[in-house]
């Protein structure tokens, strides 16, 4: 596994913690948008962005 691009590892965690405030929101259009963005992030850097801050590479 190579290690995932930094940037694209921020923008998947911006993507995960967008969702829990979309559902407060009930914003079902953002919700839609963060999970397609999630869903279609590749796997090593969705695995990364779960990670602690500490043990991001």
């Amino acid at each position: 596994m190579t290690a995932p691009d930094p940037a694209a590892v921020r923008a998947a965690r911006a993507l995960q913690d967008g969702m829990p405030e979309a559902i407060e929101q009930r914003d079902l259009d953002a919700l839609v948008t963060n999970l397609a963005g999630w869903f279609t992030t590749d796997l090593d850097t969705r695995a990364a962005a779960l990670l602690p801050d500490e043990e991001t590479p």
